[in-house]
């Protein structure tokens, strides 16, 4: 199942290094196919964020939620399950730092 017509929203919300793929794109089978290593997992979910900022994580579970689509997260691109099939897929594995806010 394709994204919703309205994914360049999505696309739009992300930072300008978060990056939304979608199936047809050359990336999204690089991305699809990396994500599965261990070919346990053979998905084709609707959509690949590469997310490299903390607005890239929040637009793509607003959106997700918005959309009432499925979620895979994937940090370390070793999971099975993080292709499902027509979920929104949130790699987080371009983000390399995480700062911890200890008052909240």
């Amino acid at each position: 199942t394709p994204l919703p017509d309205d994914c360049i929203t999505l696309a739009h919300n992300l930072k300008p290094t978060g990056v939304l793929l979608t199936p047809g794109a050359q990336e999204y089978e690089v991305a699809r196919t990396w994500q599965a290593w261990n070919n346990m997992s053979s998905g084709i979910p609707s959509g690949i964020v590469l997310a490299t900022a903390p607005a890239d994580v929040q637009a793509a579970i607003i959106y997700a939620a918005q959309h009432n689509l499925d979620l895979c997260v994937t940090v370390a691109r070793q999971s099975q399950y993080c292709m499902n099939d027509n979920a929104l897929v949130l790699d987080m594995s371009r983000m390399t730092e995480c700062t911890v806010d200890a008052t909240r």
